[in-house]
């Protein structure tokens, strides 16, 4: 019987230590698959840490690049702006450029109405005394036929058409100048 018992127990003992065996298998196929688990979530931790940076980078990247668009459209419009501000005053000057001719041709007209003014001023003034020169010939004429009568009446006359020839050169040259 205690023979037995020794047997019963040793049997439990073994069946103890397979059944200790068993669970020290069963803790470490756990921790095996604990293991994998923790180094496949690790890896998965790292892939996601890294698809994290790749997108900041790309977000990164993105607004540097709107950033440089921002940056070369303001130098664009400020160009542009530019542009057109010297565009302005081209158009200005042009304006100022065409209102001086406009003034100036406005002043030849002005001379060229006037100068034709005086040069028939001049004009009448010839015929007046081309009239009044006819008019000393016929009283020379006269004169000369009463010359017996009236001998000082007759160097008067001559002394008249002196004086109107003289005239009527210097309206000569008068109208010769206005006629260049």
């Amino acid at each position: 019987q205690e023979n037995n018992k020794q047997e019963n127990n040793k049997q439990e003992n073994n069946n103890k230590q397979e059944e200790d065996k068993q669970e020290q298998r069963h803790i470490e196929l756990e921790n095996s698959e604990n293991y994998l688990l923790k180094k496949k979530i690790q890896e998965m931790q790292q892939e996601f840490l890294k698809l994290q940076i790749e997108q900041q980078n790309s977000i990164e990247k993105i607004q540097r690049n709107f950033e440089d668009q921002l940056h070369q459209e303001k130098q664009i419009s400020i160009k542009i702006q530019n542009d057109i501000k010297v565009l302005n005053n081209q158009i200005q000057e042009k304006v100022d450029q065409e209102e001086n001719w406009k003034k100036k041709i406005s002043e030849m007209e002005n001379s060229i109405i006037e100068l034709n003014s005086l040069k028939e001023n001049a004009e009448i003034k010839v015929n007046q005394s081309e009239i009044e020169i006819k008019r000393l010939e016929i009283d020379l004429n006269q004169i000369m036929n009463e010359k017996d009568e009236n001998y000082s009446k007759f160097e008067k006359a001559l002394l008249d058409l002196d004086e109107a020839k003289a005239q009527i050169e210097e309206l000569t040259e008068l109208n010769k100048k206005l006629e260049k």
